[in-house]
């Protein structure tokens, strides 16, 4: 496993202990006389040293063992008492085991070393080796062969000595291979019981062979220099790897220990061969998972690292150094700290920190910052990893949300616009029927009293009042999507055509206006009145962003909004209509973009804008059925892109020829008039019976179908609200349709939503939105009395 993973932890001595603990002396009883050999045992551990201590001094040829538990102490030990043999836990808690190889390397008699760990990867056995090591066993797994190792040294310092036949007897109850051979013939002389066992040649066939019928070709040849080294000084012991074959021709994967056991007449070697073949297919086994966590590790989507206890970064997959802008070495021995924002570093410590305290796994929020200053959200998923239930770090995989962010951010804007939007269209309505009153009463002032009346002055102040608040009203429905529209279908290319002589005069000699009209660009559906104020109010904006001058570009083009365009929420994807307006100004940071469509937000001084403009702009353009967009940083100017759905050319309505309208006039017929709003009721009953109609006035469906009820005439008109308590403006129509045959209607409301939802704008259907002035209300209604057409009330 890659990083801090792929290293097994030291278990607990105790479980060494006891693996040692069960072995008995008795396997490597002594025979009698003093042998000569002196071993050192550097542990840490006193369960395992003493144990360690008392078997090794049960094997023939071990004289003295000296036990040192703190690495600072060998050096001193080494001098007072050269050892012959050194066992060494390399994975001392008290000190470095590297430290006391490199120690023994530098010693004045080179001693055969033998280390014992827990971490037995042949990563860490090479290093072990390089620092000196000549034997590398497995402590949990391989302690009994390396007491094996050291009865073998022994035996052979032994053997020469008075104490041959316990020796002897020592060497054929030996459990790991061995032998002896001529140096000069490379012939076998002795082997003992274990070696017939492993190779499966008789003891017969055994020494009518030389060394070199076991060993590879390779091992063969190399085998003669190795013997030359070693006898000459150059190497001190003949240690290495080869690969030996048994009878059988399977290949026996050994390490093999050879020492000096000359005889009168004779040169001979003693050869301890190490079985190893389960130590290299057990490394094989690891290297082989190792490649395919880390192909795993590396192939997944999501980026994933791991870190020790202290939060420092061991590893890192491809997807994380590309999520980070680190490789993975450079992110080794890196803290949290070092790439987690500070605004967000407690929060993501206190989350990690809360793995100690037994929680298993753990998701969280956070935001990073990349190598190169980049800004990341990233959500993580984190566990604690133990090792023989002790806990060795932390395991996590991080996942970008930078695009969940974003459309979270702008799913959270529209939401904010969409309620903004439903405040002020109830403003609005409301607003609607006080100003039908305001401006209508006023206005009904201003004609009735003489030009010399004092209290004409205040009716006409009072009119002008009420248009500018009726102006303002509009735009808060042209934001809130529910102004009143009569949408024709039309070509982009000619309304900015006819359009350019106007904005020249608004933004001055100063800025140049560029236009560039897209060939064969389709149709849009729209009012064309309110898409020319949504390119003027776009214009005005660029002119005021540009009070140096610059370059204004007004351009029309087809666009396509596929799978990853269309990532806003609620866009569809399809055929669009472009129309962009760009400026060369000065640009907007991120926090203002985030604002300009609210209401009554401007960037103006005091009384030089309403707020209203760009919000009046985003309305018109999401009542149009498109999309509206910005691009623009500080400094470099300002990009709006409009985008309206496309539609073939073909249906583009020509220009309807609209013959001049005559004056108002009165009339004798019988209109119904129904309204909630008792302020607009009385003005439009006023208004009406002044010019001659007979009225009857309702504050509901109920009281109209009642009024009717009692009513012996005909009624010749309908004047509606559109939406009323109980039945609806249309309802009530049908209702009365079969009582008046051939009843003309007149439906009128302040908002949008309630003409759509009921059809009211149909252009076959009569239709006067609020606010409303006399005039205009006297001359909708003479001329659908007037008018010789089928009753409408059919296609409601």
């Amino acid at each position: 496993m890659p990083g801090h993973f792929a290293r097994r932890t030291k278990p607990d001595s105790r479980k060494s202990a006891a693996l040692i603990l069960q072995l008995s002396p008795a396997r490597y009883a002594r025979g009698s006389g003093r042998p000569a050999v002196n071993v050192l045992i550097v542990d840490d551990s006193p369960a395992i040293s003493v144990r360690l201590e008392e078997m090794l001094l049960a094997l023939p040829g071990v004289g003295r063992v000296t036990v040192v538990a703190r690495a600072s102490d060998v050096w001193r030990t080494i001098q007072m008492v050269p050892p012959d043999l050194v066992v060494v836990d390399i994975d001392m808690h008290s000190g470095s085991g590297i430290g006391v190889l490199q120690t023994l390397r530098s010693a004045p008699k080179q001693a055969t070393t033998i280390v014992l760990t827990n971490d037995p990867t042949a990563q860490f056995r090479d290093r072990c080796l390089q620092a000196g090591a000549d034997f590398f066993f497995d402590k949990s797994a391989e302690f009994e062969r390396a007491v094996d190792v050291v009865a073998g040294f022994a035996w052979g310092r032994a053997a020469p000595s008075n104490h041959l036949p316990a020796c002897w007897a020592c060497f054929e109850r030996l459990p790991i291979p061995a032998w002896m051979f001529d140096v000069d013939t490379l012939a076998f002389k002795a082997v003992n019981d274990a070696a017939v066992r492993r190779y499966g040649y008789a003891r017969e066939e055994f020494l009518a062979m030389t060394v070199t019928d076991i060993c590879s070709p390779f091992d063969a040849s190399d085998l003669t220099d190795r013997i030359r080294r070693r006898r000459t000084g150059e190497m001190a012991r003949a240690l290495g790897a080869g690969q030996h074959h048994a009878k059988d021709g399977s290949i026996i994967h050994v390490e093999i220990a050879v020492t000096r056991f000359d005889r009168p007449g004779q040169r001979l070697d003693l050869v301890l061969a190490h079985d190893v073949g389960d130590r290299i297919r057990t490394g094989e086994a690891l290297r082989a998972s190792e490649a395919r966590y880390r192909e795993l590790f590396d192939s997944a989507i999501d980026a994933i690292f791991t870190t020790d206890l202290d939060l420092n970064f061991t590893a890192l997959n491809r997807a994380a150094e590309a999520l980070t802008g680190y490789t993975n070495e450079q992110a080794k021995g890196l803290n949290i700290a070092s790439i987690v924002t500070p605004e967000t570093l407690e929060q993501a410590q206190g989350t990690l920190s809360d793995q100690w305290g037994g929680r298993v796994q753990s998701m969280f929020e956070t935001e990073i910052l990349a190598r190169d200053g980049r800004r990341v959200p990233i959500e993580v998923i984190a566990r604690l990893v133990s090792r023989e239930g002790k806990p060795i770090g932390i395991q996590g995989t991080a996942r970008d949300i930078s695009d969940r962010k974003r459309l979270e951010q702008q799913l959270l804007q529209a939401h904010k616009m969409e309620a903004v939007g439903r405040l002020a269209g109830g403003i609005a309505h409301d607003f609607n029927n006080l100003l039908t009153v305001i401006v209508g009463v006023s206005q009904d002032m201003i004609e009735r009293l003489p030009s010399d009346d004092p209290t004409r002055a205040d009716a006409v102040q009072i009119f002008n009042a009420g248009g500018y608040a009726v102006d303002l009203t509009r735009q808060l429905l042209a934001f809130s999507r529910k102004q009143i529209l009569a949408p024709k279908v039309l070509d982009l290319n000619a309304v900015t055509g006819q359009l350019a002589p106007v904005l020249r005069r608004l933004i001055g000699a100063d800025v140049e206006l560029v236009i560039r009209a897209a060939q064969d660009l389709g149709a849009v559906k729209a009012d064309p009145g309110q898409l020319e104020q949504v390119i003027v109010n776009l214009v005005v904006n660029a002119r005021d962003a540009m009070p140096q001058g610059g370059t204004l570009t007004v351009e029309t083009s087809t666009a396509v909004l596929d799978a990853s365009a269309a990532e806003r929420p609620g866009l569809v994807r399809g055929h669009y209509v472009l129309l962009a307006i760009s400026d060369t100004g000065s640009g907007m940071d991120a926090l203002t973009k985030a604002q300009i469509f609210e209401p009554f937000f401007t960037t103006k001084e005091a009384g030089k804008g309403t707020g209203l403009g760009l919000c009046t702009v985003y309305g018109i353009v999401k009542q149009s059925g498109g999309y509206i967009f910005v691009d623009s940083e500080p400094g470099q100017g300002t990009t709006f892109r409009l985008y309206f759905p496309r539609r073939p050319a073909s249906e583009i309505e020509p220009a309807p020829n609209v013959p001049p309208r005559g004056h108002e006039e009165g009339g004798t017929e019988s209109i119904l008039l129904v309204d909630d709003d008792r302020g607009v009721r009385d003005f439009a009953n006023r208004v009406l019976a002044a010019r001659g109609y007979a009225v009857l006035s309702a504050s509901s469906t109920v009281e109209a179908l009642q009024l009717c009820d009692g009513h012996p005439g005909r009624i010749d008109l309908l004047l509606t609200d559109v939406v009323m308590p109980g039945m609806s403006g249309p309802g009530l129509a049908e209702a009365l349709r079969g009582r008046y045959p051939g009843i003309k209607v007149v439906y009128t409301s302040g908002y949008t939503t309630d003409a759509i939802d009921q059809g009211v704008l149909d252009p076959q259907v009569a239709f006067i939105a609020k606010p409303f002035k006399a005039r205009e209300l006297t001359s909708k209604i003479r001329e659908v009395l007037d008018a010789n057409k089928p009753p409408f009330l059919d296609r409601l």
